[in-house]
């Protein structure tokens, strides 16, 4: 399946060790479909795509966050002119594989701290 899904605990836990501090899920009560972190100093980001963990590189893009690895892009950015802060936001994540996928989903956005 060529989608976004799922992340358990477990798989967070093997890119970050304490938890990530911030997430997309498709709704308020869903699992986590994008974890957001740091790792050694530089911010990551990890999605389950068929199955397979990966992880990608973030920028800062606007009010939102960019994430990308070959092959595969993803963008998550606040409904209207917010920036991200602490706490729960309304939010659109923009997923693309160069396999031929392009998707969007809304959805929300959390950080801690």
């Amino acid at each position: 399946i060529l989608d976004a899904e799922f992340l358990t605990p477990e798989d967070i836990s093997q890119l970050f060790a304490q938890g990530a501090p911030c997430e997309f899920r498709y709704t308020t009560e869903s699992k986590p479909v994008l974890a957001v972190g740091e790792v050694d100093g530089a911010r990551a980001a990890l999605i389950k795509i068929s199955g397979d963990l990966v992880r990608l590189d973030v920028a800062e893009a606007g009010g939102g966050i960019e994430a990308s690895a070959e092959g595969i892009r993803t963008a998550v950015a606040p409904h209207g002119d917010a920036a991200f802060g602490p706490g729960m936001a309304e939010a659109d994540m923009l997923l693309e594989l160069d396999a031929g996928l392009r998707v969007g989903y809304n959805g929300f956005y959390s950080c801690t701290g």
